[in-house]
């Protein structure tokens, strides 16, 4: 679809950028010819400003010699030469030829030139000289362009009359504008364009001048073509030329003060050639554009079908599981919601969890564990129905989706322990065979949930039962599995608010000698007072840290708080060995050691202060447990395990891992009186004897257990009968040898 709207785009674009150059070229020659239009206009106003120009220097050129003292008398005027004196100071003047000074018979009295053909000429028939005949004025005159008697040249002649006190005329002073004199000043100003500039009368389109300059007819030697009203009138027109014959834009000006019309044309021609050129230039860009959108079409096509494919991949890799190539997390959400959205019918998860599988890992490595996985997801999707699908979450979880219900929860037990019985089956894998059981937690919809995120919460919690109840089984969720969960996350929550809020404690409960009752040692025991649910048993938040991962954070704040306290009674006089705790997940960290180092270190206590207990779990779980614990060694703090007895019991722990300490499990020394349980107490003093190992009973509470354990060979004791867990403080008042 995108693709298609991508082809669709680039042909709209096309389309709309070739309607854009016919549009650009349609309005450019429209442009070209205002353009042109608005350049003519202007000439034609600056020809018209220089004509204002040379008729005013004309008529103040004949005004000053009209006003000379020797022309006022009212005599005759003669020929003389200080008449042509007179004129010839004039002379000079821009624009003007010759002055002739005629009398009322039209014959010359005197002149600037000094050549006799303008003595030869009378003027009585020129339309200058006549309009001075009948008036009593001395009004300035612009006559009509003839061809000079004495020179041949064009002529454009202006006059002014001399009268006397009566107002009869007593003589007419005349000059001549060269034509070619214009012409000339027209030729600089069009310059480089071409330019024709012209000056005629208006009524009978009479030439005054004109560039360039026309070929004269033998009929019309004088130019006179009659002018369209749209000329005379003023303004932009298009006419052909009657000079050169030629269709010409034209604009007209026409003279406010003279009957003349100053025109400025250009050959359409060179319009039509510029147009042209605006043609193949939009022509060109339009065609480049083009071809550049088709292209970048092209490359952006390709682009797009190449992050199509980039985001199907990256889509399938969102959605699904790398190692093993199930659908992941985030598809099992959506598929969820989307079908409590659109079709809300009945489902149900089925969630799994491998017991013990982090053994292959920290054994085979991952490598091994990323085969069992595969294969897990393999015998889930063969077992699975065709209707059911079959989802990774991470880790060693897997969930099936169960559609195609309601089933009856006998059926749903059974399909559930058909999946659990083929994962129980032996892996074959390449570094040998192995086999797992299962954990399966089932939630459904509706009855437990409606949304996916609780479902699959929801399904966790029933799995957790199932661990807790023996594992390789599945339990159905209830309600008070949700209570817990919420009681768990509220417990979580609060107690990563512990530390920062000073909610924690440490207690010491004294672990004395069994012959003297002497103080041997002390074990911290961590304590949790919650400022609204007031104390929180160990028992409840410890395993929650645990899960959470957060029991990292707290055993650091213990064996940083123990260290302290153990210097505190060093310094004081009163040393004493402390013991810690540590869980699996803590001993494993990959910077354990260095954080202990730490403590050690920032509190100056010596190693051999420090006693770290250890469960069997913990020695079990680990693959790189043992050399974890040679580096403990070398540091030089004890190592003790405890609840033995209670966890993976194994001679080869004992040979293989550097401990000094054994304890006593307390659910062995409170039942005593079970012969089984005496027996198997006496045969843990016994094998920790032949080690040369420590022996330390744990949950003492009467003199009968105590003496029994003094028996059989008990080396520290610990319980309530010696002391309940105190803080540092009521330990120190507690330090006087005790008896059993």
């Amino acid at each position: 679809m995108r693709l298609l709207s991508l082809s669709v785009a680039i042909a709209v674009l096309v389309l709309l950028a070739c309607g854009v150059g016919v549009a650009n070229i349609v309005a450019s020659r429209e442009q070209i010819h205002a353009e042109s239009a608005r350049e003519l206009t202007m000439v034609s106003r600056v020809v018209a400003s220089h004509l204002g120009q040379v008729l005013d220097n004309a008529r103040l050129a004949l005004l000053s010699v009209r006003d000379d003292p020797g022309l006022q008398s009212d005599q005759p005027l003669h020929p003389s030469a200080e008449l042509d004196r007179l004129l010839q100071t004039v002379q000079g003047a821009a624009a003007l030829s010759t002055f002739v000074l005629s009398n009322p018979d039209g014959d010359i009295i005197a002149a600037s030139s000094s050549d006799p053909t303008f003595r030869r000429v009378r003027l009585a028939d020129r339309d200058y000289f006549r309009y001075h005949l009948p008036r009593r004025d001395q009004q300035f005159y612009v006559g009509l362009p003839v061809i000079s008697r004495a020179t041949g040249k064009r002529i454009i002649p202006v006059s002014i009359a001399i009268r006397d006190r009566e107002g009869n005329l007593r003589a007419v002073l005349s000059a001549s504008i060269l034509s070619n004199y214009l012409e000339r000043y027209y030729a600089e100003l069009a310059g480089a364009h071409r330019y024709a500039i012209s000056v005629m009368q208006r009524e009978d389109g009479l030439l005054l001048a004109r560039y360039p300059q026309p070929h004269a007819a033998s009929d019309n030697p004088l130019g006179r073509y009659p002018l369209p009203a749209s000329m005379i009138e003023g303004g932009v027109s298009y006419q052909r030329s009657p000079y050169d014959g030629t269709e010409r834009q034209v604009v007209t000006q026409p003279l406010t003060m003279l009957p003349w019309v100053v025109a400025v044309s250009v050959d359409e021609s060179e319009l039509t050639e510029a147009w042209l050129l605006s043609v193949w230039r939009t022509g060109s860009l339009t065609l480049a554009f083009c071809l550049v959108a088709v292209a970048l079409g092209w490359v952006i096509r390709r682009q797009m079908l190449a992050l199509s494919r980039q985001a199907a991949h990256m889509q399938y890799d969102a959605n699904h599981d790398s190692v093993t190539g199930l659908a992941n997390r985030r598809a099992l959400l959506a598929a969820i919601d989307a079908q409590v959205r659109h079709e809300p019918e009945w489902m149900a998860l089925v969630l799994i969890d491998l017991d013990f599988f982090k053994r292959i890992n920290d054994s085979w490595g991952h490598e091994a564990g990323d085969e069992l996985l595969r294969e897990t997801g393999r015998r889930l999707q063969a077992v699975a129905d065709a209707s059911h699908q079959v989802y990774r979450l991470g880790g060693d979880e897997f969930v099936v989706l169960v559609r195609g219900g309601p089933l009856a929860g006998t059926e749903l037990a059974r399909q559930t322990q058909t999946l659990l019985a083929r994962l129980g089956e032996p892996y074959e894998l390449q570094h040998g065979t192995v086999m797992l059981s299962a954990s399966a937690g089932i939630s459904c919809f509706p009855e437990h949930a409606d949304h996916a995120g609780d479902l699959l919460r929801l399904a966790d919690a029933a799995m957790y039962h199932a661990k807790r109840q023996g594992r390789n089984g599945h339990v159905f969720f209830d309600r008070s599995m949700a209570q817990e969960a919420d009681e768990t996350l509220l417990v979580d929550t609060a107690l990563r608010q512990a530390i920062p809020r000073h909610e924690l404690r440490l207690l010491y409960q004294p672990v004395v000698d069994a012959n003297n009752g002497h103080l041997g040692k002390v074990e911290a025991l961590l304590r949790w007072k919650h400022p609204e649910y007031g104390a929180i048993s160990p028992a409840r938040f410890i395993p929650v840290a645990e899960e959470s991962g957060y029991i990292a954070v707290l055993g650091d704040w213990v064996l940083g708080e123990a260290c302290r306290q153990a210097r505190i009674w060093l310094d004081a006089g009163c040393p004493c060995r402390v013991a810690v705790n540590l869980s699996a997940r803590e001993i494993l960290e990959p910077n354990f050691i260095k954080r202990l180092q730490g403590h050690l270190l920032a509190s100056g206590l010596p190693p051999q202060w420090l006693e770290l207990e250890l469960t069997e779990r913990a020695l079990y779980d680990g693959n790189g447990a043992a050399e974890r614990l040679a580096d403990l060694r070398d540091l030089g703090v004890s190592l003790a395990i405890d609840d033995f007895g209670t966890g993976y019991s194994s001679l080869s722990y004992l040979c293989r891992y550097p401990v000094q300490v054994l304890k006593i499990d307390r659910s062995f020394v409170c039942q005593l009186d079970d012969p089984a349980n005496l027996a198997i107490v006496r045969s843990i003093i016994a094998l920790g004897h032949s080690l040369a190992l420590e022996i330390v009973a744990e949950g003492v509470e009467t003199s009968l257990q105590a003496n029994q354990l003094r028996a059989l060979g008990c080396t520290s004791l610990q319980g309530f009968f010696f002391a309940r867990p105190q803080t540092a403080t009521e330990l120190v008042r507690w330090r006087n040898p005790v008896t059993a």
